[in-house]
Parts: C-alpha cells; structure tokens; sequence
C-alpha cells in the first residue's frame, strides 16, 4: 500500500556527494524522492545503491530503480511496515528506529510544522 507523504531526507548515492531529497510517497517495498541534484549524467542511476536518512534516525538502504529529471524511486533492500507509518499524534512506533536502538522495531518521523504544497495552506497541530 503506498502512502502520500512530504518529508525531508538526506541522501547518500555510491560516488557522489549527499543531497537533500523530499520524499513524496512511500510504500512496503519503495518510495519515490524529488533531489537537490543537478540533471543529466550527474543523477542518480537505475542500479545504484543508496542509504536515504531522516536526521536523528538510522539509514534505510535501497536501489534505484527509475529517474525522470530530479525525481527517483528506490527500492528498499528489506521490506517495511507502512501501516504503522503515521504522522498523527497516536503513533510511537514506525518506519525508522532511533539510532541508539538495535531492537528492529521502527519510530515514526517527527510531523513537520508546516507543510508546504502547491495549492494547500495547512499547519500540523501539536
């Protein structure tokens, strides 16, 4: 099941320097990323391994499978749980886990305060 989502990553290609990414959706097996990268030869290539990291959370690891201009999707190395991929107030367990943690249970993302997207004005309450 994907899952539409704004958040913003930081992003670690084989080869290149890291580059800021905003994640747009994100499902079981992927997710589907627009870069800070130039285009042309300089954007990530389909079979490129990559580590995509929210800060203060570990790296999840994947592949590119497809680009178009500065927009890429990745396919996760290993599986995870969308449902319990939530911005509301109710989650405590998620996608990623905190650093300092090696049990394999996930940690949602922290909700952004503003959400920025074309046509829409909206503030996440605390």
């Amino acid at each position: 099941m994907r899952q539409h989502r704004l958040f913003k990553v930081e992003v670690t290609a084989e080869g290149r320097k890291k580059f800021n990414a905003i994640v747009r959706n994100i499902s079981t097996h992927g997710l589907r990323a627009r870069g800070e990268i130039p285009v042309g030869d300089n954007r990530v290539q389909p079979g490129q391994p990559l580590k995509i990291q929210k800060h203060g959370f570990d790296a999840v690891s994947g592949t590119v499978r497809w680009n178009s201009g500065q927009e890429f999707g990745v396919e996760f190395d290993q599986e995870i749980d969308v449902e319990q991929f939530s911005f509301g107030d109710r989650n405590t367990e998620g996608l990623l886990k905190p650093k300092d943690e090696t049990v394999t249970v996930r940690r949602s993302l922290d909700p952004q305060i503003v959400v920025k997207r074309p046509g829409f004005s909206r503030r996440i309450k605390r």
